[in-house]
């Protein structure tokens, strides 16, 4: 799927391209605002470039879910809301969200059950990270010392994650951690 020449493209609706055969990297666009639910949901995309999507403010339900994108997944710094299951059992191994300074929710199992590893940064107006958001990815550390918004961490939002070590400082405006939240880790 080449997108190149759609620089008019604001969104991609729902189920646009669910369940076909698209392969290789899917580069989105600088104009576009939204991808809705399951817009590339079950599909064999290798790959996700973000980079150009300086407009992005919304990556839905289930939007890449069951996909084999690979490789470091860098969210863009418009981008509010990544849904539930967004990537849910994709083949991600790396997730930055060092530019990610709008982002405010992460979604109930948004990356459960992907290989994300290294550390991961919570940037400062994220308020909710839902229900198993990182469950049984290969995170090794998580730097929550700039999330200052955090209000929620949801059940088993880290939860079974073997590799998960190192101290954790919860942010102050934190109210509710989760059941399991940590669950079988080495925090």
């Amino acid at each position: 799927l080449d997108l190149s020449e759609a620089a008019s493209l604001v969104s991609i609706a729902f189920g646009a391209f669910f369940v076909t055969d698209i392969t290789g990297t899917l580069v989105i666009p600088a104009n576009v605002k939204t991808i809705r639910d399951a817009a590339f949901y079950q599909t064999k995309l290798a790959g996700l470039d973000l980079m150009n999507a300086a407009s992005l403010v919304s990556i839905g339900i289930d939007a890449f879910r069951d996909t084999d994108i690979t490789g470091t997944l860098v969210i863009p710094a418009k981008v509010e809301t990544i849904g539930f299951a967004a990537f849910y059992q994709t083949k991600l191994a790396g997730l930055d969200l060092t530019n990610a300074a709008s982002l405010v929710s992460i979604g109930d199992t948004a990356f459960r059950d992907t290989d994300i590893t290294g550390t991961l940064m919570i940037p400062a107006n994220v308020k909710t990270i839902g229900l198993y958001a990182f469950r049984l990815t290969k995170l090794t550390g998580l730097d929550l010392s700039q999330a200052t918004s955090l209000v929620t961490i949801g059940k088993r939002a880290f939860g079974e994650i073997s590799n998960l070590e190192g101290t954790l400082v919860i942010p102050a405006n934190v109210k509710t951690i989760g059941v399991n939240a940590f669950r079988e880790t080495k925090l």
